[in-house]
Order: C-alpha cells, then structure tokens, then sequence
C-alpha cells in the first residue's frame, strides 16, 4: 500500500464533497507555502533581509508534512468514523 493514498470513493457519498473540498485547501496551503518561499527568496536577493526567507522555508518544511498528516486524520475520520469525529468536534 502506498505511503500517500487518496480514494474518495472509499468515503460515504454524503461526505464526499467535504472531504474533497478539505483536501484541496490542503493542496492550497501547501502550494501557499511554496510561493510564499519562492518570494522570500527572491525578495532576500532583492535586498530583503534573511529572516523572512528562513521563516519560509521552516514553515515550508515544517508545516506542510504537519498538515498532511492532520489531513491524513480528517481522511480517515470521513473514511471511517465520521459521527466520532464529529462528536469529538463538537465536544472540544
């Protein structure tokens, strides 16, 4: 089995589309964060400081594999156990 796997149509019809929709913002965050280091570093050589440029790539490595791995859960949750999740959502 692959170490990256995404099937919706494993997930029930009712909660497809959500789950859908959370994983595209999660492809959003992570193509965010990537521009957001490719300006960083444009902007360093552009007479910018390095602070921001090593701001970028430590939220670029940091919390791009950190949010797949909460998508990896919420996945899972729709997979699985969705009135758990939820319950534990609304219990929180």
């Amino acid at each position: 089995k692959p170490c990256f796997y995404q099937n919706f149509e494993e997930i029930p019809e009712q909660h497809r589309s959500m789950c859908k929709k959370m994983y595209n913002l999660w492809i959003l965050n992570s193509v965010t964060l990537a521009v957001n280091f490719i300006s960083c570093f444009a902007w360093m050589f552009g007479g910018g400081g390095v602070t921001n440029f090593g701001l970028s790539l430590i939220w670029l490595l940091m919390f791009t594999p950190c949010s797949y791995v909460f998508q990896n859960l919420k996945y899972a949750a729709f997979k699985f156990l969705f009135f758990n999740f939820l319950l534990h959502l609304l219990l929180n």
